[in-house]
């Protein structure tokens, strides 16, 4: 009896013992699960966090960049480099808290430098972006830069490709008073040219001299008359193009400030005073472009043709030239793939001054693999 007692006893002790370790064990992993799910959660909040800021920082960046592209990094004041508040940054963000600078491109996004010499063409725009309780914080960085839309200042007044049987069929004159001393440069044959035209240039030192000249059935070429190219000839458009603007075809629509489907799309109060015009068809020239001081580029992927007495200030590129009606003048250069008829009075006058004009319209972009994201 005293036996059974004792090892019912024994018993008792090993399940009061194993209940004991069993409610230990239980209570040790409620505590981890907890702090796992603790720590889980702050994780998923860190991450919240830290997505919260990248995309703010993104929105400033973008927004950086719509003003840049807009109007370049001195939009709000000339030769000034723009400032972005945090209340305008908030505004464009919904409410959320971010900045934008400019820097030089030899900054780094935690320490800002102020461009060099005032240098508004190449640059590195660094974004900030907090979290909505401000524990996270993200920036990002780009660089920018402006690039001349012209590669090399364009040669000559008149530049072609190839031209058709009516080259030149009415009367036209040129004028390049700048050091290139070329007035026209072309795939064609000059003896195409079925009208009048006259050129004149520097000679000697002394402007607007007269060089050559067609009266009726009779050329008098001078050196400034360079046709017959077999390098332009034979290339094909993106090859004429490149080597004459620095841009293919398919990249002229990218570089303008302004693309319109057809030429209805143009406001008939605006010049377009520097700046770059696209336009995707034929156009018809009906009003002054650009101004004296102010150059403008006129890209027409079709036909280009004039009404009335027009003044363009700057360059006009073309897929061909068509009719000519009136008497326009363009300060600056006239560049096409072909030439079907240019009659009427045109004048194309190519100074230094409207060169110095047209390398002033700029084309800006983002430098390409320069995206970097800062935790």
């Amino acid at each position: 009896m005293k036996k059974r007692d004792h090892l019912h006893k024994q018993r008792g002790v090993a399940t009061l013992l194993t209940t004991v370790v069993f409610l230990a064990v239980m209570s040790i992993m409620a505590v981890y699960a907890n702090r796992s799910a603790i720590t889980e959660n702050a994780m998923m909040s860190n991450a919240y966090r830290a997505k919260q800021a990248a995309e703010v920082a993104d929105g400033a960046l973008d927004y950086a960049l719509a003003s840049f592209f807009a109007g370049g990094a001195d939009s709000q004041v000339q030769n000034q480099l723009d400032t972005f508040t945090a209340a305008e940054l908030s505004a464009a963000l919904g409410g959320r808290r971010a900045t934008v600078s400019y820097c030089d491109p030899s900054s780094t996004p935690a320490n800002c430098i102020a461009p060099a010499g005032g240098n508004l063409t190449n640059l590195m725009v660094v974004a900030t972006g907090w979290s909505d309780d401000g524990t996270a914080v993200h920036r990002v960085s780009t660089l920018v830069t402006e690039n001349p839309f012209f590669s090399a200042a364009p040669k000559a007044p008149l530049i072609l490709k190839g031209a058709g049987s009516s080259f030149l069929s009415g009367n036209l004159s040129l004028t390049n008073n700048t050091a290139t001393g070329i007035n026209v440069w072309t795939g064609s044959d000059i003896g195409s040219a079925s009208g009048s035209f006259e050129t004149f240039g520097r000679v000697n030192n002394v402007d607007s001299q007269r060089i050559s000249e067609k009266v009726q059935n009779r050329y008098y070429l001078g050196p400034d008359i360079i046709y017959n190219d077999q390098n332009l000839k034979n290339a094909n458009n993106d090859e004429f193009y490149t080597g004459v603007l620095g841009r293919s075809a398919s990249q002229l629509a990218g570089a303008a400030d302004f693309k319109f489907s057809s030429a209805a799309g143009l406001q008939n109060s605006n010049n377009y005073a520097g700046k770059i015009i696209y336009i995707d068809g034929d156009y018809t020239l009906d009003r002054d472009l650009g101004t004296a001081n102010a150059s403008t580029i006129l890209i027409v992927k079709g036909k280009f043709e004039t009404s009335g007495n027009h003044n363009v200030y700057g360059s006009v590129v073309a897929g061909s030239l068509g009719r000519t009606v009136g008497t326009p003048t363009i300060y600056g250069s006239l560049i096409a793939l072909d030439a079907t008829s240019l009659q009427g009075n045109v004048k194309v006058i190519m100074t230094q001054q409207s060169i110095n004009n047209m390398q002033q319209l700029t084309v800006k972009s983002t430098v390409g693999n320069s995206w970097r994201d800062w935790d």
